[in-house]
Parts: structure tokens; sequence; C-alpha cells
């Protein structure tokens, strides 16, 4: 239980520093000339993101379900965390432009989940050569 903790604070703490990195240099790059700052009311809501980002990687690595689930589990996490704390925030969206945020969101995950899973399987094909 203790590791568990341990693994979902230090989870957390590297997903809020690299979501606020990230907004900040997004805003950097939108404004131009501005300051890059994100609002106190935001910024605070990083830190639940990160915590459910954070448990969305300790269910997928250290858990005995089965892959299609835990994939599920992961993903339903992601998603949650970019809905909830990132994109209804911001507010001023219509349903049309959530429905599409889900899309957009799920396509990236895909994407992404397809590199990371075709890049595991290349480096375990190369070690068994070796």
């Amino acid at each position: 239980m203790k590791q568990l903790i341990k693994r979902l604070f230090s989870g957390t703490c590297l997903w809020f520093t690299l979501l606020a990195v990230g907004l900040m240099l997004l805003r950097l790059i939108a404004e131009g000339n501005g300051d890059g700052s994100i609002e106190i009311p935001r910024f605070l809501l990083l830190l639940p993101c990160g915590l459910f980002l954070a448990a969305a990687g300790t269910i997928y690595r250290h858990t005995a379900l089965a892959g299609w689930a835990r994939l599920l589990l992961h993903y339903l996490f992601c998603m949650l965390a970019f809905f909830l704390f990132l994109w209804l925030p911001a507010g001023g969206h219509t349903a049309v432009k959530n429905l599409l945020a889900i899309v957009f969101f799920t396509l990236v995950y895909a994407i992404a989940f397809a590199i990371v899973l075709l890049t595991r399987k290349r480096i375990r094909g190369i070690r068994e050569e070796d």
C-alpha cells in the first residue's frame, strides 16, 4: 500500500509539472508577447488532473486485469482527466465542440498508444535477437 501511495504521489507531481510547463508554453506561443501565466483556479485543477493521469498509469502497469480491461481503464481515466480538468473548466463549449473534443482526444490517444505498443514490440524483438 505504501508503494502504491508513493507511486501515485510521484506520478502526480510529474504530471502536474509537465502539464503546468506545457500549458504555460502553449499560452506563450498563443499570446505571442504575453507572460504565459495561468489563472490560479485553472492552475490548481492541474493537480487532480495529474492524479488521474498517475492513477491511469498505475492501473495500466500494475494490475492483474486482462490487457483490454487495463487499456480501457487507462483510456477512461485519461479521458476523464482531460475532459473534467482541462476541457470543461475552459467553458463556453457547445455540445458539438464537446463531442469533437472527445473524438479528437480518442484519435490522439489511439495514435499515441499505437506508437508506444509498436515501439515496445520492436524493443522486445531486438532484445530477443541478442
